[in-house]
C-alpha cells in the first residue's frame, strides 16, 4: 500500500491594527440650551463593531454615560471619534463620567455647566455619531482621566457660595479668595488635595459689595473665578 504525505498549508491574513496607544482617547462637551453633547476622540474599539450607550444619573450632579460594543468583532482595532447628544438637563453643574461598560474602565470626567431656563423634561438621548476608522495619531495621547474646574454658585451671591473644584492630580492645593485689588481677604483651604472633587462655602459675613476672584493653585497649575457679591 502507497503512503501519502499530506502537507497542510496555513495561511496567515494580515489584518490592520491599531495599538491603543496610537489612539487619543480624548474627552469634551459642548452646551446649548438644554443639550450637552459629550465627544470622545479617538475611541479604540473593534473595527466591525457599532457602539451604544447606557445613562445612569446618580445621587446628585453626576451621569454615567457607559460605552459597550453590538455586533459581531472582527480581527483587527480602530480608533474612532464619537459623541453622544443628549437633552432635558435643568440649569446647574454636571460631572459626566464615560466609562467602557465592559471592561469598567472610566475614560475621563468632563465637567458641564448648563445656563437658562429649566427644561420641560429628563434627561433624554437624542442622537449619536460614530466616524469610520482613523489614521493613527503621531502626537502623544492625551493622559486619562479628570479635567482641571473651577466653578462657583450662585454666581452673584448674596450671603453664602458654593466653590467647586475638580483636581486632576494628587498634589499641594491652596484656594483662596482675593479682592479686587488682589489682596486675600479669605483662604478656604491650603493643604494637600487628592484626585477628585472638592467643595467648600464661602460666607462673605462683614465683606462689602463687589467683585472677587476665586483662586486655586495645585502643583504648578492655577484656575481663577470672578465672583460678585451683591447685598
Amino acid at each position: 500500500m502507497k503512503k501519502y504525505t499530506i502537507f497542510f498549508v496555513v495561511l496567515l491574513i494580515a489584518f490592520p491594527v491599531f495599538a491603543q496607544e496610537h489612539c487619543t482617547d480624548s474627552l469634551w462637551a459642548e452646551v446649548s440650551a438644554d443639550t450637552v453633547t459629550i465627544h470622545h476622540d479617538g475611541a479604540y474599539y473593534n473595527c466591525c463593531t457599532s457602539i451604544e450607550y447606557e445613562l445612569r444619573q446618580l445621587p446628585g450632579d453626576t451621569l454615567v454615560v457607559s460605552e459597550f460594543e453590538t455586533g459581531t468583532p472582527c480581527f483587527c482595532m480602530c480608533c474612532f471619534n464619537l459623541f453622544l447628544r443628549l437633552a432635558g438637563f435643568q440649569p446647574g453643574l454636571y460631572f459626566i463620567r464615560v466609562v467602557n461598560r465592559d471592561t469598567g474602565e472610566l475614560f475621563g470626567t468632563v465637567p458641564v455647566i448648563v445656563r437658562g431656563r429649566k427644561s420641560k423634561s429628563d434627561i433624554r438621548f437624542v442622537s449619536s455619531y460614530q466616524s469610520d476608522c482613523l489614521p493613527m495619531s503621531i502626537e502623544e495621547p492625551e493622559k486619562k482621566g479628570l479635567t482641571p474646574f473651577l466653578s462657583v454658585s450662585p454666581n452673584p451671591f448674596n450671603t453664602e457660595a458654593t466653590v467647586t473644584i475638580m483636581i486632576p492630580d494628587e498634589a499641594e492645593c491652596v484656594v483662596t479668595v482675593s479682592d479686587i485689588l488682589g489682596y486675600t481677604v479669605d483662604t478656604l483651604f491650603s493643604g494637600r488635595a487628592s484626585e477628585g472633587k472638592l467643595s467648600f462655602n464661602w460666607r462673605a459675613d462683614g465683606k462689602p459689595s463687589g467683585v472677587y476672584f476665586i483662586k486655586v493653585k495645585y502643583g504648578e497649575h492655577s484656575l481663577t473665578e470672578k465672583l460678585i457679591l451683591l447685598k
